[in-house]
């Protein structure tokens, strides 16, 4: 998706990114992360699933830092922004995340 992004956007033109970042300090997230590992085989990645039922609804992803540099810069932008934030989940859990600016040169 980061690739398109940088495909369509003109030159000059910003990538605004807003993420989750892997919150393994928080009980919760650390465990679904440990959980659904078999079934994900991807660190930070977990099942969301609906409350009421339980039914897989996607499997969500939290970055690391690291990654989404690689695949920013791996895709040809520049990063002129990046912070670590407190931001809000669908469900309204307050967990760390990344604002990010990105520019196409």
């Amino acid at each position: 998706m980061i690739a398109e992004a940088f495909r369509v956007l003109k030159s000059g033109g910003y990538l605004y990114l807003v993420e989750f970042a892997q919150n393994w300090h928080l009980q919760p997230y650390r465990e679904r992360y440990l959980q659904d590992f078999p079934l994900t085989k991807e660190e930070g990645s977990f099942l969301a699933r609906t409350p009421e039922t339980g039914r897989v609804e996607f499997i969500a992803h939290h970055f690391t830092e690291k990654e989404l540099v690689f695949l920013l810069v791996d895709s040809g932008f520049e990063i002129d922004y990046f912070r670590v934030e407190e931001l809000r989940t669908r469900t309204g859990n307050k967990i760390l995340g990344f604002v990010i600016v990105a520019k196409k040169p």
